[in-house]
């Protein structure tokens, strides 16, 4: 895999920049029609319905990767063990090329959330733009 923005040389990878604070998404399945998402793993479901989840990822990464190959390293696991819901976001760049990238021998990163009603995205108005090519 090979990065298609290369305007940087080095990023150092922590998990402090790789994740955002809180995971956000839409109460409803299937909510970003032709949207690229993790592929693999159960749905994610959340008050007994299932969401779409945003990636709560850092925007910088777009610096390095392009959204297909962030695509790849990005796994959501459900944590059905805890009191409150949780989610599980892996961000595994054994896959991934890693010249672009200085993660200092740690490849894989990993951040649990709780998923909260208010970050649903349920009751704002969200307008889709398609960029065509």
């Amino acid at each position: 895999m090979t990065t298609s923005n290369n305007k940087i040389n080095k990023f150092d990878l922590e998990l402090n920049n790789i994740f955002l604070p809180e995971f956000t998404f839409i109460d409803l399945p299937d909510a970003i029609p032709g949207g690229i998402l993790p592929h693999g793993g159960k749905e994610i479901i959340f008050d007994e319905q299932a969401i779409t989840p945003l990636l709560p990822l850092n925007p910088i990464l777009l610096d390095y990767f392009t959204p297909e190959e962030l695509i790849k390293l990005v796994q959501f696991q459900p944590i059905n063990n805890s009191e409150e819901p949780k989610i599980r976001l892996v961000f595994d760049l054994l896959a991934s090329d890693l010249q672009y990238v200085n993660s200092s021998s740690n490849s894989c990163f990993v951040k649990d959330y709780v998923i909260k009603e208010e970050n649903a995205l349920s009751k704002k108005k969200m307008l889709f733009v398609k960029y065509l090519s």
